[in-house]
């Protein structure tokens, strides 16, 4: 779910899905530092997350998103939930 920055953007998604959309798994992509900064909460409200560098990168020093990108595989790995990396 691409512009997904905060966990009321995923359970409006779920909300309008509703029970015939149950089945249907939401990953949120990361893509700004507004999204990263919320990355806790999204982790744990989505199914998966995608990690969009390019994106990131615009926002973000190379070494910082470095840094980033490792933290949040290892958080969302931690969640036993799938992790993307968009590049």
């Amino acid at each position: 779910m691409p512009y997904a920055i905060r966990k009321k953007d995923i359970q409006q998604v779920r909300d309008t899905l509703g029970p015939s959309g149950a089945h249907l798994q939401i990953l949120a992509k990361i893509d700004t530092v507004e999204s990263l900064h919320n990355f806790e909460e999204l982790v744990k409200t989505a199914d998966g997350i995608i990690i969009n560098r390019v994106e990131l990168g615009l926002e973000l020093p190379a070494e910082k998103l470095m840094l980033a990108q490792k933290w949040m595989v290892n958080r969302t790995t931690s969640e036993g939930k799938p992790v993307l990396i968009q590049s």
